[in-house]
């Protein structure tokens, strides 16, 4: 009997997937517990509906996610840090990148999302990589000046 999964049953048979199982398995255990339901032409449309949709969201998430790249990596992000006898005091955190970011462009980006998690401490330009969606990155130019008032 074929059935249509509609949660994840083990690590190969995933959600929406159709597969062959044995009557008693499906009858006794699958449309029961409600892990699957049967294949039948009204619920292949219904999948099939299910998965379009599911494939357009992604589209506009992918559209959106490269809209933002192009945002982020068009502006510089200032920062400034204390500057004395050649040796910085604090650095930029991935966080404070991020919540600049956000604040900068109304977005909502966790800090997380960069690349290379790691604090900022020189004077000058870098390029941090900020992962937007899935195989969607923006580098991103940061500038730390001078704080004004110290040498």
């Amino acid at each position: 009997m074929k059935v249509i999964l509609i949660k994840d049953l083990n690590k190969t048979q995933k959600k929406d997937s159709i597969i062959d199982v044995n009557n008693g398995y499906a009858y006794n255990y699958l449309l029961p517990k409600k892990v699957a339901i049967e294949y039948t032409p009204e619920n292949i449309i219904k999948l099939n509906s299910k998965k379009d949709k599911q494939r357009e969201i992604e589209n506009q998430k992918t559209q959106k996610s490269l809209e933002v790249k192009k945002l982020l990596e068009k502006k510089q992000i200032k920062f400034k840090l204390r500057f004395e006898n050649n040796h910085t005091y604090g650095s930029i955190t991935p966080k404070q990148i991020i919540d600049e970011v956000n604040n900068l462009h109304n977005l909502q980006l966790k800090h997380n999302q960069i690349m290379k998690n790691e604090n900022i401490r020189e004077i000058g330009n870098s390029i941090k990589e900020i992962k937007i969606h899935k195989d969607i990155v923006a580098k991103v130019n940061i500038v730390v000046e001078k704080e004004d008032g110290h040498k």
